[in-house]
């Protein structure tokens, strides 16, 4: 007869969400030491919740099989328990509890190092726990999300939206001013900058704020550089507990729905005020930047920003991105290249989402990674010369140094699995001539200018 199981942590957050187009739910687990969470399918919490001390491993998998109609054993039920146990999900006695608490603050010191650094291309800058000053604002800004004040707030989106589309001629000719950095003045540069921070900052206080007021909690906001873009991230993950799905999307589209709000009052004051003046100019400023920044980039679901999160929620997809590049990985690898190679099994529903998703996804990157490439690299060749080249090539070693390495080995997994077509020296020939043909011609057609 196998041991009793361990305890689950009494101190652990739980929540179920109900999985509507698969009739099931998921359960996600908080850690509240660790601040991280966890997601199990209906099956494999129902093992969790039996962990009370009492039960063995058999009779897990006994109550297990008679409620799914299984035929699990209690070594099954003893290989998942170890990944629980991985996580610090179960009870510990105190010597085991000492010994996690303090590799717990090691562990908590060392992350913040790491978030400090991060890479030349992504990384994190923790400033300050809002949760406490958002918990004592909360009584006197609970009024902003009324309906009344949400119907109002939407008129006044809508028709400063009317408003400057019949204002478009002098929208126009200012777009062309704003866009122009060489006619403009440090000041008026460091002014832009400033508005931009701005935005940004009350975006993410929109994002915090919301979800505090449905119960969740914000413990970081900070800095957040991306593709030396300055960024700045609140950490709302606790909204994962939300068990009311259109909760969790009012907490991804708050950031946005502010930032819109903002450049809608912009348009008044832009309107309203003399060509011309400060006051003219910066909501001007702000206008361009809010409506921007929400449209074409937090909107976009194929940027890893709202509007993603917000469609992965919506479709109940968790991870859509990432599990959308491995099923088009996978279909290219088996359907193509006839590698034999599994995914896990997944309906017919979830095989169309990531299919077409992973596609428009790798497209859209592929299109704005190159783009930006190019415009920099005409900019630095041109402007630095010899230096600019070797900046390039560094840019482009951290952009693609991962995934050319990647695309070799894939290469040499099909070179291996078809040894026989491809020892024949024709074929060898006729690839390599391709390859060769189509970097030229891609190269070419947007480098001629930069070369000439």
């Amino acid at each position: 007869m196998s041991d009793v199981l361990p305890q689950l942590r009494s101190d652990l957050v739980v929540k179920k969400q109900t999985i509507a187009c698969q009739n099931s739910y998921i359960a996600i687990i908080k850690d509240p030491v660790k601040k991280k969470y966890f997601r199990f399918e209906e099956e494999e919490y129902f093992v969790i919740s039996h962990l009370d001390g009492i039960k063995t491993a058999e009779d897990i998998a006994h109550l297990y099989n008679r409620q799914f109609y299984d035929n699990l054993t209690g070594e099954d039920i003893e290989e998942f328990i170890a990944h629980i146990k991985d996580n610090d999900l179960l009870e510990k006695d105190l010597a085991a509890l000492n010994t996690f608490l303090y590799e717990q603050l090691k562990e908590q010191r060392k992350s913040k190092i790491r978030q400090a650094k991060g890479s030349a291309l992504y990384f994190r800058v923790p400033l300050v726990d809002p949760n406490t000053f958002f918990s004592k604002v909360m009584p006197y800004i609970q009024w902003f999300w009324a309906r009344p004040c949400i119907m109002f707030m939407n008129l006044v989106m809508i028709s400063a939206v009317i408003v400057l589309f019949q204002n478009y001629g002098d929208f126009k000719a200012g777009m062309a001013h704003i866009f122009d950095f060489t006619s403009q003045s440090l000041l008026q540069l460091f002014i832009l900058w400033a508005t931009v921070m701005s935005v940004i900052a009350i975006h993410e206080l929109g994002h915090g704020l919301t979800c505090r007021r449905f119960g969740g909690e914000c413990h970081e906001i900070g800095f957040l550089f991306m593709f030396f873009n300055p960024c700045m991230y609140a950490n709302v993950n606790d909204a994962w507990l939300f068990e009311n799905k259109q909760h969790r999307l009012y907490v991804t589209f708050a950031g946005c729905f502010i930032e819109f709000l903002v450049g809608s009052i912009a348009v008044y004051v832009w309107v309203l005020t003399q060509q011309g003046a400060m006051i003219n100019m910066l909501a001007f400023k702000v206008i361009v930047v809010c409506f921007f920044s929400a449209i074409f980039m937090n909107f976009n679901p194929l940027m890893k920003f709202d509007g993603y999160f917000a469609l992965s929620d919506y479709l109940e997809m968790p991870n859509l991105r990432d599990r959308s590049k491995e099923y088009l990985s996978y279909l290219i690898s088996t359907k193509i290249f006839r590698l034999k190679k599994e995914f896990d099994c997944i309906t017919k529903r979830e095989r169309w989402i990531l299919g077409v998703f992973g596609a428009l996804v790798t497209i859209y990157m592929f299109n704005v990674l190159t783009g930006l490439i190019f415009l920099a690299g005409g900019f630095l060749i041109s402007t630095l010369h010899g230096l600019g080249l070797l900046i390039l090539c560094v840019i482009l070693y951290k952009f693609f140094g991962r995934m050319v390495g990647k695309l070799i080995n894939f290469i040499r997994l099909i070179m291996t699995e078809h040894q026989t077509f491809f020892s024949r020296r024709s074929v060898r020939l006729t690839g390599f001539t391709l390859l060769i043909g189509m970097l030229y011609g891609f190269i070419f057609s947007r480098y001629h200018s930069i070369l000439i």
